[in-house]
């Protein structure tokens, strides 16, 4: 089967939006098929041309050269990429047409994903499937959001919780299909050594938390609460973030502000492929959503790739996280910005080794027979025939 995808996801990347797509697509190219790949980004430091990863080709596009200086600031970024956009939209319906794929994959209602997918299909006919991971809404305006759901063959979800978002679009239960966020459980495996990454840190207890430095407000809250209880803690933080307030610089400098700085260390971005090792270097993993819309629809990728190095979870209680961890089973649930309750988790993980080994084979179990990369491609297959049978 031929696969033409569209999106704005930057490529090598560290967070879950390269994760789903890039994860998806090889295993995709690995079971037979062929993939290309369409995206647009805005950022400076983003590489254009083509890339090759795992047998997905990916093609690379964005802001002209001589105008990438000219983006000093987000709204910038926005109108420049509007002036790349007919000629994005005219490279992806010749892509189309010479490719002649079976069907059309837009990662997110937006711009640059569902709507040069639905355009190639008002052309060619073929099917389109809309990839709705989360509720992050910014330059993706309600009505673009629901012509390419009203447009789209089939939505796919990666929490319950967006059904409900998709029925105020008046999107029929027929055309959604579940499907969420997996993890490559050999590439994040309990058999994973961490004591090289460990050794770095000294002998200390390590909490950890991977990914997009959005919201460490009550992971750094509970910091306090924690040192009360095991003084020899280390924080240890893997991302990070380029919007204003949500710089790693940001979260360095509050950490200093409450005098935390020798119990935090930032580390900034790393290869996705390093990404094992620290967390078989830790003890307790954490995630730190807030009470927000876009969070609380989140499947987060970083819990399924702790669960499935065999580590312990304490996150928030939020619809799409509360999907996969069960409260005293994979982990601990707090209320979001209680930062006492969030503590008291961590503490209780921290007093008990053996309670950290029941509770990590239990999120290893778990994300082996219901969230491997390899079986959620089958699931996706199976979108794909039916919508190439819904055409025949």
């Amino acid at each position: 089967m031929n696969i033409l995808l569209f999106c704005s996801v930057m490529f090598p990347g560290f967070y879950g939006d390269t994760v789903r797509v890039l994860s998806l697509t090889s295993e995709l190219v690995r079971r037979g098929h062929d993939v290309n790949v369409f995206t647009f980004r805005r950022e400076n430091e983003f590489t254009y041309g083509s890339l090759n990863i795992n047998g997905v080709r990916i093609h690379q596009f964005g802001v002209p050269a001589v105008l990438r200086k000219l983006r000093w600031r987000r709204q910038t970024a926005y109108f420049l990429s509007l002036y790349s956009l007919p000629s994005f939209l005219n490279r992806a319906v010749s892509m189309a047409s010479v490719q002649k794929p079976d069907v059309l994959q837009a990662y997110m209602p937006g711009l640059f994903s569902s709507l040069p997918a639905v355009l190639c299909k008002r052309l060619t006919g073929i099917p389109v499937l809309v990839d709705f991971p989360d509720l992050d809404d910014w330059v993706r305006p309600r009505i673009l959001r629901a012509w390419s759901f009203r447009e789209s063959d089939a939505v796919t979800i990666t929490a319950e919780v967006l059904r409900q978002r998709l029925r105020e679009y008046k999107v029929p239960d027929g055309k959604i299909f579940f499907l969420p966020n997996g993890v490559d459980i050999n590439l994040f495996s309990p058999r994973v050594n961490g004591s090289d990454a460990r050794s770095r840190f000294g002998e200390k207890d390590i909490v950890l938390f991977v990914g997009a430095l959005q919201d460490l407000t009550v992971l750094i809250n509970a910091a306090k609460h924690v040192l009360k209880q095991h003084p020899n803690t280390l924080f240890l933080i893997v991302g990070d973030h380029t919007l204003p307030g949500l710089r790693r610089e940001d979260w360095e400098e509050k950490v200093r502000q409450r005098g935390l700085s020798d119990n935090f260390i930032f580390v900034g971005r790393v290869p996705h492929d390093h990404i094992p090792s620290f967390i078989a270097a830790s003890d307790v993993c954490v995630d730190t959503f807030s009470n927000r819309p876009y969070f609380a629809a989140a499947h987060p990728v970083k819990v399924l790739e702790y669960m499935s190095c065999g580590k312990p979870v304490v996150a928030t209680e939020l619809p799409g996280t509360m999907q996969t961890v069960k409260h005293g089973v994979h982990g601990y649930l707090a209320e979001p910005g209680d930062p006492q309750e969030f503590a008291k988790y961590v503490n209780a993980l921290l007093d008990d080794g053996n309670l950290r080994i029941k509770l990590g084979r239990n999120g290893r179990k778990l994300v082996e027979s219901e969230y491997a990369w390899e079986s959620l491609t089958k699931k996706l297959e199976h979108v794909y025939r039916i919508l190439c049978d819904r055409k025949c």
